[in-house]
C-alpha cells in the first residue's frame, strides 16, 4: 500500500496541531507525527540553563531522527519508536511506539526545514495566522499546559519566538501547496477544512 504524507508547518500558535487532529478525525486511518517530539534532550543542563535555551532555533531539533522516522512511516513499518518530550522539564521521556497508516500527517513549526534529504512529503500545508493571534494562543496554551506565567511567555516571544519566526518559519510559506488562513481564536473555518479534506482524498485516490 502506498502511503500519502501530508506536512503542516506554520508559526507557533497558528493552529497546526488542531488542524492535523481535525483532518485525522475526518479522514480516518491516519498516523499523526509531531515534530516537537524530536527536541533534543537537555538533561545534561541545569533546569535554569534549560529555560535559557532558544527552542525556536532549528539546532534544538534532531532532524536526522525525525527524517528517519518519516522514512519508516513512508515504507509502511509497523513498530516505530518515537520520542516523547517533556516541555516542562525539557527532557525526553520513554519513547512510544507508532505504526504506519495509509495517511500520515506530520506537523510542526519547522517541518519544511530539513530540505531535499528529507523529501518524504506529498503535500505541504502552511497555516497562517497574524502575530497577535498566535501570541494570545501561545500564552493561553503555555499557562494552562506548561505551568508558565504570561509574562515569561511574552518575554520568550519577544526574545526568540518572533525573530526566529521571521528567520525560519515565515519563509516556509513559499514552499507550501496550500495556505490555510486561521485567525479565529477558537476552532477552524469549517469550509476551509472541508476543502482540504477533498484535496487529500483526491491525492489518496491518485496515489493508489
Amino acid at each position: 500500500m502506498k502511503r500519502l504524507v501530508i506536512a503542516i508547518a506554520g508559526g507557533s500558535g497558528s493552529g497546526k496541531t488542531l488542524l492535523a487532529e481535525t483532518l485525522a478525525e475526518k479522514l480516518k486511518e491516519v498516523t499523526l507525527l509531531g515534530l516537537d517530539a524530536f527536541y533534543r534532550d537537555q538533561s545534561a543542563l541545569t533546569h535554569e540553563e534549560r529555560t535559557k535555551v532558544n527552542y525556536d532555533d532549528p539546532a534544538t531539533i534532531d532532524f536526522e531522527e525525525y527524517c528517519n522516522v518519516l522514512k519508516q512511516l513512508k515504507e509502511g513499518e509497523k513498530h516505530i519508536l518515537v520520542p516523547v518530550y517533556d516541555f516542562v522539564e525539557h527532557v525526553r521521556l520513554k519513547p512510544r511506539v507508532i505504526e504506519s497508516s495509509p495517511l500520515i500527517i506530520t506537523e510542526g513549526t519547522m517541518t519544511f526545514i530539513p530540505g531535499p534529504h528529507c523529501n518524504y512529503f506529498d503535500y505541504k500545508i502552511y497555516v497562517k495566522a497574524s502575530g497577535d493571534i498566535r501570541l494570545l494562543r501561545r500564552i493561553r496554551r503555555d499557562v494552562a499546559e506548561r505551568g508558565r506565567s504570561a509574562s515569561s511567555v511574552l518575554d520568550q516571544y519577544l526574545a526568540s519566538v518572533r525573530p526566529m519566526h521571521k528567520r525560519w518559519i515565515s519563509p516556509e510559506e513559499k514552499d507550501a501547496n496550500y495556505i490555510f488562513y486561521n485567525d479565529a481564536m477558537d476552532g477552524l473555518e469549517e469550509a476551509e477544512v472541508d476543502e482540504l479534506v477533498t484535496i487529500i482524498r483526491r491525492l489518496q485516490d491518485e496515489k493508489n
